[in-house]
Formats: C-alpha cells, sequence, structure tokens
C-alpha cells in the first residue's frame, strides 16, 4: 500500500513537473509568443537610436530578467507632398471654377502622382451670407467646390486666412461641413479655438503627418476662440509653439501652415524669417507660406524646408506677377528631407498650367534668385522642367 502510494505520488509529481516546463516554454500570459521579443519604446518611430529592452522569462525554477538589445526601429516608407499656394474657387456672381474650368491636365497628372496634395483654400465654400461690411475683397465659392478639389487630388486644405469668414459664420459652418463630406481634411479653423489649433493627423504609407495652419492676417471676427468659431491666430506665439510641440508628440512629420507677409513683396520680412526658425528649432519639419498672392524665395534651414510664400495657385490675380506660380514637391522618408523640386506654373484665368521649356527655366531662374538671401542651391537642368533644391553651399 506504501509503495502505492510513493509511485501515485511520484507520478503528480512528474505531471506537476511537465506542466511549469509547458508554461515556462509558452510564457506568463498563456499565449504562444517570440522568446527575445523587443518591447517597443514610445516616440518617434523613425528614431535610429534604440535602448536596450528588458524582457520577462519564465523558468521552470525562477523568474529572472535577461537584457536584450532590440533592432532598429521598422523604418518609415517615404511619401511625397506637393505644396501650392492660394485656392479661390468663386467670386460675385459666377464661381470661377464654373467660368474657367480645372487645372491643366499636365497639372491634374503631377497632382494625382503625389501622396498628400496640401492648398491654402482662400474663399468660403457656401451659397449661404453676406459679405462682411467694409471689407473690400470678398470671396465665396459653392459648396460643391469642394468635391471638385478632392477630384483634383486635394487632401488637406488650410482655412486660417482672411477670407475664410467673408460671407460670415453661417458660411464659415457650411465651408466646414462641405470640406468634411468631401472628406478634404482641413486645418487651421473650426468651431472654436480648440479646434483651429489642433493638428490634422494624416497617415500616408505608414508615416503620421501633422497639419497646422495659422493666420497672422485676422479681419475683426476672424480669430476662433473659446466660445466662437474662427480661425488659430498665429499673433499668438505662445500658442502656436505649444501646438507645434503637441503634434510633434504624436506624428512623425510635422508641417505648418502660416498666412502671413505683406501683399505682392516678394521678401519676407526680418520678423518673418525668426519666426521660421523658431517653429522649425520648436519641432516643425516643413513650413508653408501663403498671402502675398507672388513668390517668395525658399530656405532650407537646418535640413527643413521653409517656403515663405508659394504665391497663387487657382486664383484670378489683379496683376501679371500673381500669374506666375510654384508647385512645392517634398519627399520625405524616416523624418527627414529626401528631396526638394520646385515646378514651375503659369495661371490662365484661374486655370494653372506647368511651363515647360524656356519659360519655365527662366521663371525657375528668377525664384533662385529671390532665394539668394538664402544661398538656397538651385539645380536646373536644360532636360527637366523642375528645379531641384539644395542645401546651401
Amino acid at each position: 500500500m506504501t509503495k502505492d502510494r510513493n509511485s501515485l505520488s511520484l507520478k503528480i509529481l512528474a505531471l506537476v513537473l511537465s506542466t511549469v516546463f509547458i508554461l515556462s516554454s509558452i510564457g506568463c500570459s498563456g499565449r504562444s509568443e517570440p522568446r527575445n521579443k523587443a518591447v517597443a519604446f514610445e516616440g518617434s518611430p523613425s528614431s535610429s537610436s534604440v535602448k536596450p529592452a528588458m524582457i520577462m522569462r519564465v523558468s521552470s525554477a525562477y523568474i529572472k530578467e535577461i537584457p536584450t538589445i532590440a533592432g532598429p526601429a521598422t523604418p518609415l516608407s517615404g511619401f511625397t507632398l506637393c505644396a501650392v499656394g492660394d485656392i479661390n474657387t468663386g467670386s460675385r456672381p459666377t464661381t470661377y471654377v464654373k467660368k474657367y474650368g480645372y487645372p491643366e491636365k499636365n497639372l491634374r497628372d503631377l497632382l494625382g502622382t503625389t501622396d498628400l496634395t496640401f492648398g491654402n483654400l482662400e474663399c468660403a465654400l457656401s451659397l449661404r451670407g453676406s459679405p462682411v461690411p467694409g471689407k473690400r475683397f470678398t470671396f465665396r465659392g459653392s459648396p460643391q467646390d469642394a468635391s471638385a478639389l478632392k477630384n483634383m487630388g486635394f487632401d488637406i486644405l488650410s482655412i486660417a486666412n482672411n477670407h475664410s469668414k467673408d460671407y460670415g459664420t453661417i458660411a464659415f459652418f457650411d465651408t466646414l461641413s462641405s470640406l468634411d463630406q468631401a472628406q478634404v481634411v482641413r486645418a487651421g479653423g473650426g468651431k472654436n479655438s480648440q479646434e483651429a489649433y489642433k493638428a490634422a493627423i494624416i497617415t500616408a504609407n505608414g508615416t503620421k503627418i501633422a497639419f497646422l495652419a495659422f493666420s497672422g492676417i485676422l479681419p475683426g471676427g476672424f480669430t476662433a476662440t473659446s466660445r466662437s468659431s474662427g480661425v488659430a491666430s498665429l499673433r499668438n506665439t505662445k500658442a502656436v509653439l505649444l501646438a507645434i510641440k503637441e503634434a510633434r508628440e504624436k506624428a512623425d512629420i510635422v508641417v505648418v501652415s502660416l498666412h502671413w507677409g505683406k501683399e505682392l513683396s516678394t521678401r519676407p520680412s526680418t520678423e518673418q524669417i525668426k519666426l521660421a526658425h523658431q517653429f522649425i528649432d520648436a519641432g516643425a519639419d516643413t513650413i508653408l507660406g501663403h498671402h502675398p498672392h507672388v513668390v517668395q524665395g525658399i530656405e532650407i534651414y537646418k535640413g527643413k524646408i521653409i517656403a515663405y510664400s508659394l504665391g497663387n495657385f487657382m486664383f484670378s490675380p489683379g496683376n501679371a506677377k500673381g500669374r506666375q506660380s510654384v508647385l512645392l514637391s517634398l519627399k520625405m522618408q524616416n523624418g527627414k528631407l529626401i528631396s526638394a523640386r520646385v515646378y514651375p506654373v503659369y495661371i490662365n484665368g484661374i486655370k494653372p498650367t506647368l511651363l515647360v521649356g524656356k519659360k519655365g527655366q527662366a521663371w525657375l531662374t528668377e525664384i533662385a534668385k529671390r532665394s539668394d538671401m538664402f544661398k538656397t542651391l538651385f539645380q536646373i537642368r536644360g532636360s527637366t522642367d523642375y528645379a531641384s533644391l539644395g542645401p546651401p553651399s
């Protein structure tokens, strides 16, 4: 009898040891997972410096911490961002789009090949509202123009400018809803300041891109507050810096649109340059400027692009200078700028078209001259219809 009991005890002991061994093989959670799995760290996925991870492994006899070196983070796929200037689809009494049509085919084809396309929507999209009293220029397009812009290839638009509320609050809300319904992402405006200052985040090829937009040109009643709709103000530098910092924590790339500067000036002011550098230092990766209605110089600061003014794009300007425009194409990967190209554009009516040949090269040469103050390297080859940008030599 004692022998049988000893035999039974040995069998139970063997069963317990076997169970412990099986549990040690599959881990504490009971799910089969690979051993030595690296622990993910918070922060930018593009970071090349990864700290050692500590992995908990279960042994049949004890629990032990085993240091393991985690491999490099998975590289982010590259993406291309196309950025253009001011877009005004409407005016009284007939919208420009209905009168002149859409951009020329060669430009639509280019917009269709990019991952993301950005522009500044310089009008309301509504059939309601009244012009703001005392304002010299007021612009209003049709709500249907939102879908038209989406079909052209636009993914995100800034509404932080001095024309988004030209027809009052009701038309401004129509603009927001029209863009939302057309699935065009908007930045820089909203029903209150919290929404206006919040970054719009889009994921392209695995990369999170945050878009922020601010206006320094602010007619009365245009600025968003905690209780009223409107646009994000560039004048509140502290709030801008905070928004950039928060976006930096949530995204791999931060793009900032700024509506600023002096109309028809081909040079940014000293204060603009100072602000742009401050925003880059705070975490912005790209700065896209609007409002002067002419193209200004392009700077590469600490490896980041600053386009002080992209001029007009779909806009019927009141002068010949305003018809000369650009399309900026940026290739980014792993949080870094890989390449930058400037395409020369000319506006016929409201229809932008790519310039080719000698006319295109002449306009690119002029843009290069406007960028001389930043010592930006422009490479213009006779066999191409664009200029490649490089850092100061």
